[in-house]
């Protein structure tokens, strides 16, 4: 025998999710509002230059004298350092 009221509260539980999942779509799609009206989110990183952020300049990262010889990526890559 079925118990009186079990339907109802399933229902009543339904709405109250359908319910919270509303609420919070409103709130994500507040909170995307808000971050793209803000100003905050700076320049791209294209446009940054690396010495503003304390970074040597990339042409300097990618000279051959400061890359990693052959033989020792092979060992960092293998684990043995």
């Amino acid at each position: 025998m079925a118990r009186p009221g079990v339907s109802f509260q399933k229902r009543k539980k339904e709405i109250a999710r359908k319910e919270r999942r509303q609420a919070k779509a409103e709130r994500r799609e507040e909170r995307k509002s808000r971050k793209a009206d803000s100003e905050e989110t700076g320049p791209p990183v294209e446009l940054l230059d690396p010495a503003d952020v304390g970074l040597p300049q990339l042409e300097f990262l990618r000279a051959e004298k400061h890359r990693i010889p052959d033989a020792m990526r092979e060992r960092i890559e293998a684990g043995h350092v």
